[in-house]
């Protein structure tokens, strides 16, 4: 109100923490109330304030942003989830301990950590975990090359081969107790995040999954506030599902288990927990849903290619058996036997025929075989999957692109570009954070879900009632309030440019009128004076006649 009330603004200043106190408990929007624009201010719900960074950027990012309305509709299914993450945050904020995992970005900082003790680990195994010489290796190897001299070498008898399967590998124990520490510590960190992502995520997942998979009101919304008892025989194997489909459960999980078994199993099950750094970085995310975003694709193409593997082995078994043979071995004693040969051999090589033994140039056949599996499964089949890959990622990083420029130039709210606000009123940056700020609008949203109906204004129960209707259309899209008014500012002074501009008209044609009669007025005396000039004249010229007549008498 004080930046439009003077006087208010001025009672302000004088006592700054006042000032303070109301704006951090205040908001503002800017509604559209059947075409009009109307501001809305509320107390904001202290609820409000348990938002988190992870569900911001979420939403920024997966927004539809493929046209202004269809982003503001999205936005407002995203509503709902958001106050039931606020509820659920703050039920979490009463215990001492998770408010503080929960201040402090503990997922964030937690997972950096596990991957820093991943690499220590890993480094220690890739230079200090080795095969046991001292377990008769080295006699074993000794023996091996003084009987392998070169002439049994270059001679038909072959060296012993030596099996080193069946040597132990170990780790120093100085190394080893360094790997078990430091495992220790990282499965109790991994511990904690799978335990504050369940309590934090967990429910959330499952109310969102269940409206989602039942419709909104299958499952009450105290039912995900952890009021009443949310798995129940019925529905345990749902909850089950959903949580398995959720990629960052997935992921803590795994990484839990994983230090688990190299804490308790063996140290090299530690590789796995390296794989924390897809959690750390987006770019690798993009790179992983460019392969599973797409994946229907992908496995339907895989099992044509299977098919027409399968095709070529029929083929093979038929005809060309005897030249499925590799050090003597024949490979297609059986149909199963010869498409497993086929898949793995042709896929791996290249080229099926690069396992086969040498073709005699005059079975053409043969040759035709070859040519056709290089022509269809090699070059086909797999460049359709790698095209379906890259195209993907392709897509995958416009959109980002096409999402960081939205997010930069364009208001969220009403979408109106930033050049447009930093041309027209105190900029674009000044217009998102206090006209149109969208997290207000969450704000909102929780706010008319909490105030009793008997207590809503005209405007909060035209809204309210277009929320209950899944409608967005109370949102100032390619509205503003102050471009409307900066336009309304213009179209006064073009008004009254236009009115100075035909008075100032008025005033010369009535100035060119008062001139021209001064000018006819101007103009008759002259020719009056002119008149008297000629009359004198010849009057003059009369006298000096008459005078010169009397000097001649």
């Amino acid at each position: 109100i004080s930046e439009y009330v003077s006087d208010v603004k001025a009672l302000l200043n004088e006592n700054l923490k006042t000032l303070d106190y109301f704006e951090k408990r205040t908001s503002r929007i800017e509604i559209s109330h059947d075409g009009d624009l109307e501001r809305v201010f509320f107390k904001t719900p202290h609820v409000c304030a348990n938002i988190t960074e992870r569900s911001k950027e979420n939403l920024l990012w997966t927004v539809d942003r493929s046209g202004p309305g269809k982003k503001v509709e999205h936005f407002l299914e995203f509503a709902g989830d958001l106050e039931a993450e606020m509820y659920h945050q703050e039920s979490l904020s009463k215990h001492k301990y998770f408010s503080h995992l929960i201040s402090y970005d503990f997922d964030r900082w937690g997972t950096q950590i596990a991957f820093w003790l991943a690499i220590i680990i890993n480094i220690v195994l890739f230079f200090h975990y080795t095969i046991d010489e001292d377990d008769g290796l080295r006699q074993v190897i000794s023996e091996r090359n003084q009987g392998c001299d070169s002439e049994s070498i270059n001679s038909t008898i072959s060296c012993p081969e030596i099996d080193l399967d069946t040597y132990q590998a170990y780790l120093p124990l100085g190394w080893y107790i360094f790997v078990i520490f430091c495992g220790l510590i990282l499965t109790l960190i991994e511990l904690a995040r799978f335990i504050f992502f369940i309590s934090q995520f967990a429910k959330l997942i499952l109310r969102k999954s269940f409206n989602d998979f039942f419709g909104q009101t299958k499952f009450d919304f105290n039912d995900f506030l952890g009021q009443t008892k949310l798995i129940t025989a019925k529905n345990y194997l749902f909850a089950a599902y959903f949580l398995m489909s959720d990629q960052k459960f997935m992921m803590t999980l795994l990484m839990f288990v994983f230090s688990f078994l190299g804490l308790c199993v063996h140290p090299l099950f530690f590789c796995i927990n390296l794989l924390n750094t897809i959690e750390m970085s987006i770019d690798l995310r993009n790179v992983l849903r460019a392969v599973t975003l797409n994946g229907k694709s992908l496995l339907i193409t895989a099992v044509f290619g299977v098919m027409v593997v399968y095709l070529f082995a029929i083929w093979a078994f038929v005809s060309f058996r005897s030249h499925y043979v590799s050090d003597g071995e024949f490979l297609c004693l059986n149909l199963f036997q010869c498409t497993i040969t086929t898949l793995s051999g042709g896929l791996r090589k290249g080229d099926v025929g690069e396992i086969l033994e040498d073709t005699e140039w005059g079975n053409s056949s043969f040759i035709f075989f070859q040519l056709m599996f290089f022509a269809l499964v090699i070059t086909v089949l797999l460049n359709i999957i790698f095209g379906i890959i890259i195209d993907t990622f392709g897509e995958l990083r416009q959109i980002k692109a096409n999402t960081e420029e939205d997010m930069q130039n364009k208001c969220f709210v009403c979408s109106i570009d930033r050049y447009t606000f930093d041309r027209n009123t105190e900029g674009f940056i000044h217009h998102i954070k206090n006209e149109h700020n969208m997290w207000q609008y969450v704000n909102f949203f929780v706010y008319l879900n909490r105030k009793n109906s008997n207590d809503y204004t005209g405007s909060e129960s035209y809204v309210k009632s277009l929320i209950d209707k899944n409608d967005a259309s109370w949102f100032p899209v390619n509205q503003a309030m102050k471009l409307t008014e900066h336009l309304a500012k213009q179209e006064e002074a073009q008004t009254t440019l236009i009115a100075t501009v035909t008075g100032n008209a008025m005033k010369i044609a009535d100035l060119e009128k008062k001139v021209e009669k001064v000018l006819g007025f101007t103009q008759s005396h002259l020719d009056m004076l002119a008149s008297i000039a000629e009359e004198n004249d010849n009057n003059n010229s009369t006298n000096q006649s008459g005078m010169v007549v009397i000097g001649h008498i």
